[in-house]
């Protein structure tokens, strides 16, 4: 997928238009993200394995994001800084991290809520990551000033010394802010995958490594070697007493009881689920012996999900 000109003018003004093209290594990586996503989704983790994955996960982000600006904290120190949880004191650096984890934070519960993008969440956001020092924060932070004479700000190349990126002038950024902020909200960006969506692919390919290997490090041997639909079947049997139609099965995984007769014939030969009723037709199935023992403990349910 690759952008071609985001900013075009258009009588006197900017619009943000970027235009995408779609190639078969991206249609491949975003069929991966969505298996690596089905598999996290179909693992039954226990809600303290899944809370120490998503903090895992953004301390990683925080440090990674972090340090590609020039923060020389290691994973350590950052955790470090995080959990000492002094606001706004000790070094710039953790300060830095310190700010880009409460950033994270604001962004996920205004993704919980629901809070659309605009101007002004934008700058909300900024002013978190902007706080330095002690002192009353900030509720927004406004769009920068003109830069001072005779000097450049742009990003650039580490090697050559030359500017990479040159962003647009002071007074052009409102208009552009406007243009961009209205193409988020547009069902065209809605529509999009991510522009990063090589680097998805390998995020989520780690974290359902990970979710995998803390599944199987507090799971029965017996569980582990349940393929994710058999766990699914397995937690149903245990929810509804002991029984289940093949009519329930296919509502669980949204296909039609057919598929569900073909897939039970695998099942019952790993002896996970055993007829419980009907010979020429079953009508009901129940858990196999060799796992009517199994609660929803072993399988990393807590009880109360019941």
């Amino acid at each position: 997928m690759n952008s071609e000109c985001p900013v075009v003018r258009k009588e006197g003004s900017f619009v943000y238009q970027p235009r995408f093209k779609y190639n078969d290594r991206i249609v491949k990586s975003l069929m991966s993200i969505e298996k690596y996503k089905n598999t996290v989704e179909m693992l039954p983790l226990p809600k303290d394995i899944e809370k120490e994955l998503r903090k895992e996960a953004k301390l990683k982000m925080t440090h990674y994001s972090t340090r590609i600006e020039g923060n020389p904290l290691g994973l350590e120190e950052v955790s470090e800084a995080i959990m000492k949880n002094r606001d706004r004191q000790g070094l710039k650096a953790e300060q830095e991290v310190r700010n880009y984890w409460n950033a994270l934070s604001f962004l996920s519960t205004s993704r919980r809520l629901k809070i659309p993008i605009s101007e002004d969440f934008i700058k909300r956001l900024h002013s978190i990551i902007e706080v330095r020092g002690s002192g009353r924060r900030t509720e927004e932070s406004e769009y920068r000033g003109p830069t001072r004479p005779g000097v450049l700000f742009a990003v650039y190349d580490s090697v050559t010394g030359q500017p990479e990126y040159i962003p647009p002038e002071a007074n052009d950024v409102p208009q552009l802010m406007k243009s961009f902020v209205a193409w988020v909200n547009s069902d065209d960006a809605r529509d999009l995958p991510a522009y990063f969506v090589l680097i998805m692919e390998k995020a989520f390919q780690k974290v359902a490594r990970i979710a995998q290997n803390k599944y199987k490090q507090q799971i029965d041997p017996r569980v582990n070697k349940l393929e994710p639909r058999e766990l699914i079947v397995v937690k149903l049997l245990l929810t509804k007493n002991g029984e289940i139609t093949p009519k329930e099965i296919a509502g669980e995984f949204n296909v039609v009881t057919r598929t569900i007769t073909e897939w039970a014939k695998e099942w019952i030969r790993k002896g996970i689920i055993e007829p419980a009723s009907g010979t020429e037709r079953i009508r009901t199935y129940k858990i196999g012996r060799a796992y009517s023992d199994l609660t929803l403990s072993d399988l990393g349910y807590v009880e109360t999900d019941q």
